[in-house]
């Protein structure tokens, strides 16, 4: 998984402080955090056969649970069974 974090670009910096940043500061913080995540991005990009069809199952296992049938199966109908007890 990759965060982005743009909120608090420097821990040691209390809050009071980073609200106060300008725009071209605000701006230089998002376009290094943006190189960061594309730089990861660019890492993680599958290189072989067998690291796609790799990624291509898991992708496809995430979706299925993802759909409406497990929304429906999963959630809504024991939502319902719960309401009309």
């Amino acid at each position: 998984m990759i965060v982005g974090n743009y909120s608090l670009p420097c821990s040691d910096q209390p809050i009071s402080e980073l609200l106060e940043i300008g725009a071209a500061q605000r701006t230089q913080i998002e376009l290094k955090e943006a190189a960061r995540i594309a730089s990861q991005l660019v890492a993680d990009i599958p290189k072989t056969d067998a690291q796609r069809k790799k990624l291509l199952t898991s992708g496809t296992k995430l979706a299925d649970k993802m759909g409406w049938d497990q929304v429906i199966n999963n959630g809504l109908t024991k939502l319902l069974k719960k309401v009309v007890r």
